[in-house]
């Protein structure tokens, strides 16, 4: 699924990583000892996210890094997003995109705000996660 999920952005990098629960864990520098671990651990490296999928913002932030599936957006439509809105057209600063692909979320000063799908027109993109979703799930 983690996989899947980094295709997406056309990212085929290998990434070292174990399954625990569900959750996915990076394993930099743990990988020889993954195979000797007789019992389920907690947790284990960086948390890269969740079956589902929920990203983490370490992932987030690999996945800027490697991908020129991105856009910058101003500051209105960054708030907007982080509430859980999508992306106008007239939010878009900067951003080489065609419809249906995956994209990450950056305001002006290049922090990953989320990522979602180019729909264009209008909307340009639909929200699918944003970094304020770690605040309403606590609101419920």
């Amino acid at each position: 699924m983690l996989k899947g999920f980094l295709k997406k952005f056309g990212i085929r990098e290998a990434i070292d990583f174990i399954e625990i629960k569900g959750q996915y864990f990076l394993l930099k520098g743990l990988g020889e000892y993954k195979d000797k671990i007789k019992e389920t651990p907690v947790y284990a490296g960086i948390y890269l996210g969740k079956k589902g999928f929920v990203p983490g913002v370490y992932l987030l932030d690999f996945i800027k890094q490697r991908t020129k599936q991105k856009i910058i957006v101003d500051d209105k439509a960054a708030w907007l997003f982080v509430c859980g809105r999508d992306i106008l057209d007239q939010g878009v600063i900067k951003g080489d995109v065609k419809k249906g692909d995956f994209v990450l979320v950056l305001n002006k000063t290049k922090e990953c705000l989320g990522y979602g799908k180019a729909v264009m027109g209008n909307v340009f993109l639909k929200n699918y996660f944003d970094i304020g979703d770690f605040l309403r799930r606590e609101k419920k």
